[in-house]
């Protein structure tokens, strides 16, 4: 399974696991909140669910042939300390999809079955994805 993790001289950008609640929990209620809810139980569970989805993520967009897009945890690289959470969105589009714009010999991993036969141009392939009673309109 496919987990991104960056890593520089100083951090580490990582996926969340299990063992983070307490530590992002503390982080994000104070940057986002005033702080006053860092020992509270219903918040700490609904930082727990939101961590189970960043989790999930994590684990499932990759089986899925998705972009790793989601939450990840900004750690010291030294300490292994949490410190925060970075958004993880990478710029993706049909570029290396389709074999007229690729810019690599080899596809993109994230390429679709569909969209990996060489020869099929754009028009065929929005074609192909309309529903077949809109065909030909």
């Amino acid at each position: 399974m496919h987990h991104l993790h960056l890593q520089t001289q100083r951090l580490v950008i990582r996926s969340f696991v299990e063992d983070d609640l307490f530590a992002i929990h503390r982080v994000l209620d104070t940057a986002f909140g005033d702080g006053t809810r860092i020992h509270d139980r219903a918040a700490i569970d609904e930082r727990r669910s939101w961590l189970h989805w960043a989790i999930l993520c994590s684990e499932w967009f990759p089986r899925l042939y998705q972009p790793p897009i989601g939450e990840r945890a900004v750690v010291l690289h030294e300490t292994d300390e949490l410190i925060g959470a970075i958004g993880y969105v990478p710029c993706l589009d049909v570029f290396e999809q389709l074999p007229a714009l690729r810019t690599r010999s080899e596809p993109s991993p994230y390429t679709t079955p569909e969209l990996a036969c060489s020869g099929r141009s754009p028009r065929s392939i929005s074609v192909a994805a309309t529903p077949p009673r809109q065909r030909g309109r």
